[in-house]
């Protein structure tokens, strides 16, 4: 599409990423009207957003038998790159030599019908893939089903675009083998093995991914594209002809985002579990509260992460009719932390029965969005250092005071 093929009206869905992604401004070929583009996220994550809990356990037993567990198997999509038929042949061999080596229930789907995929097959048959006992080859999933097979895969591989998009909406480790995805932006959730050149290599990648999981990845979508799109065309007037208008280098690209009455505020979910009370504020990124919502914090485990979800899951809702695009999930809480691993280690006496606890992966898993865990002080103190007193000051204190106080010095 040439710029004077350019409707008056754009929402950019499957070409550009959400906003908030690092490509979300970028635009080198649209220079008209750009008060008019909405990058409304992939449509089909509206759907897929909500097909990671529907009888998964069925789908995984009836593709690879009833033994099979989530987060204990493999899903391999590798297509040919008509571009290097013979490296393609060649990475895909090795690709199945490690996963042979691995030995891990794998679902191994043909590759596409590319120019390369004839080569392709043959390999798979020289291994002897189709009869190997770790093995379903399979030709066709449909769609639904296969969204479940990755949702809980331990890992995916090969080169597919799947595994750049919808494997990161649910934190599934990815190994992306060679160059067919280069130049797409990716989530934390895949590691690239450009030179798949040795078995050892892609069997080092396997060692490192799977099993491992990853917060879930907003960079293609979050689920509210259709109803973004569907209120952007409600706040355009079309009572008059719209004159198609163009601007070139060296002005300045606008910055879509920054058009208030189209775009959302990207913003946050604040949670802060006391020993008192349970709150929870959507943030902008300016630090504005937007909504704050409070409640007295349950005194045990279960009563405690079911209001936290319920409380998150309503003010993620809201955020659309507030207009705010929630990005993430901070949890402020008391006691002891990993925040690599998103674990509260120890709790204080004040916070019942709140030690090991994984807040990450029930948050994480309900909302589809990454969430970040840390203690109530440090929280505190990064806080004041972006936003408060600390902003622009070398050293200072924060000295926290609620149902206990602490003090920490940055």
């Amino acid at each position: 599409m040439t710029q004077s093929d350019m409707p008056s009206l754009n929402c950019l869905t499957t070409m550009f990423a959400a906003p908030g992604a690092q490509n979300s401004t970028s635009l080198p070929c649209v220079r008209t009207m750009t008060d008019r583009i909405l990058l409304a996220g992939c449509p089909s994550y509206d759907k897929l957003l909500n097909l990671k809990n529907k009888d998964y356990m069925g789908v995984i037993k009836s593709w690879l038998g009833d033994d099979v567990k989530p987060w204990e198997y493999i899903v391999a999509l590798q297509h040919p790159v008509t571009t290097d038929i013979k490296h393609s042949v060649k990475m895909y061999e090795f690709t199945l030599d490690a996963l042979i080596s691995f030995n891990k229930k794998t679902l191994v789907l043909f590759p596409n019908i590319d120019a390369g995929s004839k080569e392709m097959v043959r390999v798979m048959r020289k291994k002897g893939v189709e009869h190997h006992p770790n093995f379903r080859a399979v030709k066709h999933v449909p769609f639904e089903q296969f969204i479940q097979l990755v949702a809980h895969a331990g890992c995916m591989i090969g080169n597919s675009s799947c595994g750049v998009r919808e494997a990161g909406a649910f934190g599934t480790p990815v190994i992306n083998l060679g160059t067919r995805q280069t130049g797409r932006e990716t989530g934390e959730n895949v590691l690239h093995v450009r030179d798949a050149d040795t078995e050892n290599k892609i069997i080092h990648a396997l060692q490192l991914q799977f099993g491992k999981r990853y917060p879930c990845s907003k960079i293609y979508g979050d689920g509210n594209s259709v109803p973004r799109i569907v209120k952007f065309l409600k706040s355009i007037s079309l009572s008059e002809p719209l004159q198609k208008k163009f601007c070139f280098p060296p002005v300045k690209e606008s910055i879509s985002q920054d058009i208030d009455h189209i775009l959302e505020t990207l913003s946050a979910l604040a949670v802060d579990l006391g020993g008192t009370n349970l709150r929870i504020a959507i943030v902008s990124m300016k630090g504005e509260i937007i909504k704050k919502y409070a409640q007295p914090n349950p005194k045990t485990y279960e009563d405690r992460i079911e209001l936290i979800l319920k409380m998150c899951v309503e003010a993620a809702s809201e955020a659309v009719s507030l207009n705010c695009r929630i990005l993430g999930v901070g949890i402020s809480t008391g006691g002891r932390v990993n925040p690599h691993d998103g674990v509260v280690l120890h709790s204080t006496k004040l916070i019942q029965e709140w030690s090991s606890v994984d807040l990450r992966t029930p948050l994480s898993d309900t909302l589809h969005l990454p969430v970040w865990v840390d203690n109530d002080g440090n929280c505190a103190a990064l806080a004041e250092r972006k936003f408060g007193q600390g902003k622009g000051v070398e050293d200072f204190v924060t000295v926290i005071t609620g149902t206990v106080y602490g003090k920490l010095i940055c």
